[in-house]
């Protein structure tokens, strides 16, 4: 996204805290849950994005934050479930629904996509692989 992700989780919490009311209303002259679905849009693009074709998990959280997330879906017919460990590292689940081609960007390095007994580094561009529909990828750390 380009803005560091703890001046963006600081913005986020100053929202929450001056300008919607506890049932989630904003306090300013009308509107409805805007407020709230503006925060969870954030919070989900920077854990998981997936335009272009392309899926990339953790584009812009930072990793010092522990977070958790299942069941997000992707584009090409994919669910995804990931975990920040909180300790600069992190974890994703990839299933294929429909046999569709996966295509995963990483940015950090030391990563690989796993299946089977297959694991391709990632952190070096979009990797591609075919996929059956209920084939489990992993991302994890390697290094």
């Amino acid at each position: 996204l380009g803005v560091d992700p703890k001046e963006m989780m600081e913005r986020l919490q100053y929202k929450v805290d001056n300008t919607i009311y506890p049932n989630g209303f904003n306090k300013h002259n009308g509107g409805g849950m805007e407020g709230v679905t503006m925060i969870l849009g954030t919070l989900q693009e920077m854990v998981l994005q997936s335009f272009d074709n392309v899926i990339r998990v953790f584009p812009n959280w930072d990793l010092d934050m522990r977070v958790e997330f299942t069941g997000l879906r992707a584009y090409g017919a994919f669910i995804v479930d990931g975990t920040a460990a909180g300790d600069g590292t992190f974890e994703a689940k990839i299933v294929s629904e429909k046999g569709r081609p996966l295509n995963v960007y990483v940015k950090e390095e030391g990563y690989a996509l796993c299946f089977g007994d297959t694991c391709l580094p990632l952190g070096d561009g979009v990797v591609t692989v075919d996929t059956l529909p209920g084939q489990t990828f992993y991302i994890k750390k390697v290094n």
